[in-house]
Order: structure tokens, then sequence, then C-alpha cells
């Protein structure tokens, strides 16, 4: 099986968009009270946005057949990372 330039460069954007998702988990969990809670939500928020990306282009590539239902659930991850970001930032702005 021969690997593909565009794989290759799909590992690489997907391993720098975990580590940047990880890396502002770790960042911003060291706060407390609600900045702290505000800041830990919009880790997650990263981190389920990561994940959902991995996830598409994995399971698309060994589960094709299903592209349907994986689209669903990536849209899915993608939404409630997006509602995580947009719960934490109402929290920092205190709305």
């Amino acid at each position: 099986m021969e690997i593909s330039f565009s794989t290759i460069m799909d590992l690489v954007f997907f391993s720098t968009l975990v580590a940047s998702s990880i890396w502002l988990f770790i960042i911003l969990t060291g706060y407390e009270g609600l900045i702290g809670k505000s800041f830990k939500l919009i880790g997650w928020g990263a981190l389920v946005f990561g994940f959902a990306r991995i996830l598409e282009k994995f399971l698309l590539q060994f589960f094709g057949s299903y592209f349907g239902f994986i689209e669903l659930a990536v849209h899915f991850f993608e939404a409630l990372s997006f509602l995580l970001i947009l719960y934490g930032f109402k929290i920092f702005l205190g709305k």
C-alpha cells in the first residue's frame, strides 16, 4: 500500500490540530473560578473539534460506504464543539 503525499499532509495537519487543541486545553485549565470554567469549556470545544476532524478523515477512508452516517456524526461533533466554545465565551463575558 502506497502512502500518498495528500495522506502525509493530512496526518501532519491533523496532528498539528490535535496537538494545538491539547496544548490549548492544558494552558487554559490552570485558572480557577468562572474564568477557569469558561476556559475549560473552550478547551473542551477545541478538543472535540479536533476529534471530529480526525474522525471524519479516517472513518471515510476505512468505511466510505457509510458516507451519510459519518458526515452526520462529524457534523454533530462539530456543532457540539461550537456550542461548547460559545458557552465558554458566554460564561467568560458574564452574559
